[in-house]
Formats: C-alpha cells, sequence, structure tokens
C-alpha cells in the first residue's frame, strides 16, 4: 500500500488553482491501473485531485455504461490532457494494461496537443516497452509530489513571465524570512502540497522560489502571469498568507 503524507488529507488544502482557464479537454488526466489496484488508485485519485484541484477521469467512476471498453478507452484518451499510470505486476503482466499503456502512448504521438503520459510504480514490477523511454515516479523521494504536479499540469510552453527575474524580484522583497517565500507561493496559488515539499528540501529561498513559480507558470498558462505575480508578492508582504 501508498502511504500519503498526512498533509494530503488536510481538507483546508484542496484549492483551484488561480488562473484557471477554460480547455477544450474535459478531465486533466485518465487514470490507468489493474482493478485488483482500484482501492489504492482510487485514494491516489482523490488526493490528486483534492490537493491539486485536479479532474481525472477514473475507469471505475466514469466510465459510461453500454460501452465497450475499447470506446471507453479511446475517448477517455482523448478528453484527457494526460495520462497517469499506476504500474504493478498484475498490471503490466497483463494484456489488457499493455494494451491501455500502447494506445496512452499512440494518443500521445499522434495527438496535435501534447501530453504527457506519466507512470507512478506502485509496486516493483518490469516497466513496459512503450514507457521506457519516460521513466516512472516511484511514491517517494524528496521532488515526488512536485514532479508529479508539474508532469499533470497543462503542456502550455514558455510563460511570459521569466521566472528567475521574478524570484529575484520576489527574493528581495521577503529575504531573509523563508516563512514569507512560502506564504507568497500560497497565495500565488502553488498548491499546499507542493509548497510543503519545496519549503523542506529547496536549497535556499532563491530556490524555493524559482521551484514554485516553475510549478505554478506551468498551470495557469499564459496571461497575466506578471500581475498575478506582482498581487501574490503585494497580499504576501501586506501580512495576508493563505492558511
Amino acid at each position: 500500500m501508498i502511504m500519503l503524507p498526512l498533509f494530503l488529507m488536510d481538507a483546508s488544502v484542496g484549492r483551484s488553482m488561480a488562473g484557471r482557464k477554460n480547455t477544450p479537454f474535459e478531465y486533466d488526466f485518465v487514470f490507468l491501473y489493474h482493478e485488483d489496484d482500484q482501492d489504492v488508485a482510487f485514494d491516489i485519485l482523490e488526493s490528486v485531485e483534492k490537493n491539486f484541484s485536479f479532474r481525472g477521469f477514473f475507469w471505475a467512476r466514469d466510465a459510461i455504461l453500454g460501452r465497450s471498453v475499447f470506446d471507453n478507452l479511446q475517448e477517455s484518451l482523448e478528453l484527457s490532457r494526460n495520462v497517469l499510470c499506476l504500474l504493478t505486476p498484475r498490471f503490466v503482466d497483463e494484456n489488457w494494461g499493455n494494451f491501455q499503456i500502447e494506445n496512452a502512448v499512440l494518443n500521445r504521438l499522434v495527438s496535435e496537443k501534447r501530453k504527457n503520459v506519466v507512470s507512478v510504480m506502485l509496486e516493483e514490477c518490469s516497466v513496459p516497452l512503450a514507457l521506457q523511454d519516460t521513466p516512472p515516479l516511484k511514491p517517494e523521494g524528496r521532488w515526488y509530489w512536485s514532479i508529479l504536479y508539474r508532469s499533470l499540469v497543462k503542456n502550455t510552453g514558455p510563460c511570459p513571465v521569466s521566472t528567475r527575474t521574478s524570484a529575484e524580484k520576489v527574493y528581495k522583497a521577503v529575504q531573509p524570512d523563508k516563512g514569507k517565500a512560502v506564504d507568497f507561493c500560497r497565495n500565488l496559488g502553488v498548491p499546499e502540497v507542493v509548497c510543503a515539499e519545496i519549503s523542506a528540501h529547496a536549497a535556499g529561498i532563491r530556490a524555493l522560489l524559482v521551484q514554485g513559480l516553475n510549478c505554478w507558470t506551468k498551470h495557469v498558462g499564459t496571461d497575466g502571469t506578471d500581475d498575478m505575480v506582482d498581487m501574490a508578492l503585494q497580499k504576501t508582504l501586506a501580512g495576508d498568507g493563505r492558511q
């Protein structure tokens, strides 16, 4: 079983990201998993949806009755921005599991929109051939939640705000107070779980701000980012931290 950090279950951290845009996709990701792993997969889904304000397509919950499993698979891939695969021996050793993974990778290759196929290795198993160019994440380690978050956000390309320039501006305003740097990330709209991870492991305030801005700019897109940074900084300096 995967052990989720306690702060993932805090009901206060499930907030919408600032600047969320309308999208042609109905789901942020489709979750592929073996039916025997459904309970733990649903625990992960709930945590990701609540803490990152994402919407996932979950087979047991969202598949349409009366359609074939092949039609449901194809439609879920087309309606989802990215793909999340939960790797276990049960999933990768069966034909249906490999069929789903191969179709996800094929959908990424032919899609006009850039998609990520992200895998999390819940149990030690062989990595399917179709995924060997994208090493799986393990539900542990220093940057697991930050990497998972960045992997599932919009693939928007570079944003007009310069991450390092913005980080330096904020650094000059808040240093040497690390707590204010974390409050800035919260006020900007970085999910609490990512703030906590960055705060615990970033090598200094500058690195913390760069990591937070990198996460955030990949989510909000390209409109109004400079103004949003200024607003979050003003809110932070006024002592109005997002708690």
